[in-house]
């Protein structure tokens, strides 16, 4: 059988048809964290995979970088403290084409319990960036459901 494509619809020779949903994949990654093994983990991963990478010390900026290009992900360091990583949280809740990673030091699960509520998707250890990030970038979620199938996927 011949399947002909027409928009997100493929349709048969005998008008079977099926949908195919198009699959999340981030064109960017802006980087907000001021440790420099992370950040390299970060570029590494990005390049490989064909995602922009932005990196920026500011949270209007990280806020911007991330709203210009669509999907995107932040990666915010709760540790830092070149800007607010809380409020930078706050001010990208709501924008389902952006995956709001946070980021902090192994052991200072107290920095986690503070931005719980804020409005992340993601998270994890400085030590489990490469593993959990991975995980993102390789995810084939559709588009439409993909942060609700990340969060439970990854359960912060």
């Amino acid at each position: 059988m011949t399947w002909v494509r027409y928009g997100t619809d493929f349709i048969g020779r005998f008008g079977q048809s099926f949908s195919v949903q198009a699959l999340w994949k981030p064109q960017r990654i802006v980087v907000g964290v001021s440790d420099t093994s992370c950040k390299n983990i970060i570029i590494e991963l990005a390049v490989v995979r064909g995602v922009e990478v932005r990196v920026s010390a500011e949270k209007n900026s990280i806020v911007s970088l991330s709203k210009e290009v669509l999907p995107s992900i932040a990666i915010l360091d709760l540790a830092t403290s070149d800007y607010d990583a809380i409020d930078c949280c706050h001010n990208l809740e709501g924008h389902e084409d952006i995956v709001v990673y946070c980021l902090y030091p192994d052991g200072r699960e107290d920095l986690l319990n503070e931005a719980y509520g804020c409005g992340f998707d993601v998270s994890s250890e400085y030590s489990h960036l490469s593993e959990h990030l991975s995980k993102v970038l390789d995810a084939n979620f559709d588009a439409e459901h993909m942060p609700y199938k990340l969060r439970k996927w990854l359960k912060k």
